[in-house]
């Protein structure tokens, strides 16, 4: 410890970070190479990091928003309006009517309100559409996952199988190595026949040749695994290895396939989606036929303006000698007398008080009634029955295929179970007869001929068992999935 902190001492202070980034650099290493990935792991690593599933998810976040708008769009809107002009030479004032030569400028702000009364129910049935279309679309993404949970499983176990078929290749081999060490004295010492050796040694570079094969098989299988998760392929990835025995494997209770489709049939969520599709099919039906009903509305305003030709006029009255007639008896002489007149006079008309003045609120009701729309309205009608027919199709085939994977997944499980007991049976039987023909060969009363017969008859035993564990631990697993059970690897 003494000699690293004095060579640290006598480095550049720059060489501390070199050494820090170094040391940061073997330990994510160190770390990598030992992690193994449970199954789990790797399927929540898939669900999280693929990238379909996230395009769903966004495609049904577009749904909610039309689902908002729709909900939305029963209420009353309102909109603000303002408008400035300028109007050169004889214009009208738009409030008195009077002609002016004059230039004016003038004003107007307004509030407008629409409130859709009665439309055949369309915007009912189209918030019943969109929320019908967001479960459905929930449905599917619980489907995709659903569909990346078993191409993980698979994945997973390929990975799991493929492991060990390399131990049962590396014991192999260890074994004609063995077998080659004990031929080699055999030979030396006059027990046995040079052929012998060579039939041996052959077997060992046969081994050799199946453990590189089934090393290769295995890589590959990683490989596939982690491009389901949409994880880089690294060199160092490694899976954990649950312990899988008959009480793993035959653990699974046999059902009727009949009972377990039921039961698929309230749990699997393609299902729900496509009885969850009719839904929104119906809904868009009756959308399109609401268009042949009256539509009523109910309308409102409020609006005011400025002038600048306007003006507010004051009358005051002044009394004022006013010649009235003359008189009867002298033409000659005026007749005078006091009258009042009412004296107007003009001042500037205040842009507040013109806006105050001149406000008009308005309401009003209308209908449309449609006539004839160029037959638009009846082949809506059209299209969305014949939509509502092929979704209704569509669950019936749904269903259909549901049945059929259940029926053949029964029938593959129970297979699968009875070529597990054969294959474990078959594994006994082999070690037992290779055990006895190894002794033989010790004691010189079997040629190597027979005994190498006898570990072939071993090795493909062990194959069998390792390929028929996992296919029934695989069925056994899909059940569960159609049973709407986690699937677990312990």
């Amino acid at each position: 410890m003494s000699a690293i902190n004095n060579f640290i001492k006598s480095r550049k202070p720059g060489i501390l970070p070199i050494i820090a980034f170094l040391f940061i650099l073997v330990s994510a290493n160190a770390f990598s190479q030992s992690k193994k990935w449970t199954y789990k792991e790797c399927l929540e690593f898939a669900l999280e990091h693929n990238l379909g599933i996230k395009q769903n998810e966004l495609n049904n976040e577009i749904t909610s928003y039309n689902l908002e708008k729709a909900r939305a769009n029963r209420l009353p809107n309102l909109n603000f309006s303002a408008n400035h002009q300028f109007q050169f030479g004889g214009q009208v004032d738009p409030y008195t009517g009077v002609k002016s030569s004059d230039n004016n400028s003038s004003t107007n702000y307004s509030f407008s309100s629409n409130l859709t009364i009665f439309n055949g129910l369309q915007n009912v049935n189209t918030i019943k559409m969109y929320a019908s279309e967001k479960k459905s679309n929930e449905y599917d993404i619980e489907k995709q996952k659903n569909d990346m949970m078993l191409n993980i499983l698979r994945a997973y176990l390929q990975v799991l199988l493929d492991k060990e078929q390399v131990l049962s290749a590396e014991s192999q081999l260890q074994n004609s190595e063995a077998l080659v060490d004990r031929a080699q004295k055999l030979v030396a010492s006059g027990t046995k026949p040079m052929n012998d050796l060579l039939q041996v040694k052959s077997q060992l570079a046969t081994d050799k040749y199946s453990l590189a094969q089934a090393g290769n098989s295995l890589q590959l299988a990683k490989v596939s695994l982690m491009q389901f998760m949409e994880l880089p392929v690294d060199s160092t990835f490694e899976i954990s290895s649950p312990v899988i025995d008959d009480n793993l494997v035959l653990s699974a209770i046999m059902k009727s396939s009949r009972l377990v489709y039921d039961t698929a049939l309230e749990v699997l969520p393609e299902i729900k989606s496509s009885a969850t599709k009719i839904e929104t099919s119906r809904y868009s039906y009756l959308y399109a036929k609401g268009a042949f009903f009256p539509q009523i509305s109910l309308s409102g305003g409020l609006g005011t303006g400025y002038s600048s030709l306007r003006s507010l006029y004051n009358s005051n009255p002044i009394a004022q000698t006013t010649e009235i007639g003359y008189l009867a008896s002298n033409p000659s002489e005026k007749v005078l007398a006091d009258q009042i007149i009412n004296q107007l006079t003009s001042k500037s008309y205040p842009y507040g008080s013109q806006l105050k003045d001149n406000i008009s609120p308005s309401i009003s009701i209308g209908i449309n009634i449609p006539i004839f729309n160029r037959k638009q309205a009846k082949t809506n009608l059209s299209i969305a029955g014949v939509n509502l027919k092929n979704a209704e199709l569509t669950l019936q085939a749904t269903r259909n295929q549901l049945r059929k994977e259940v029926e053949q997944n029964s029938a593959d499980m129970i297979a699968a179970r009875n070529k597990y007991l054969a294959a474990t049976e078959q594994v006994s039987s082999s070690k037992e007869a290779y055990k006895n023909a190894e002794a033989k060969y010790n004691l010189g009363m079997m040629n190597s001929t027979d005994l190498l017969t006898e570990k072939k008859n071993l090795t493909q035993a062990e194959l069998n068992y390792i390929q028929a564990k996992y296919e029934s631990l695989f069925q056994n697993k899909i059940s569960d999935f159609y049973l709407g059970r986690e699937i677990v690897l312990q």
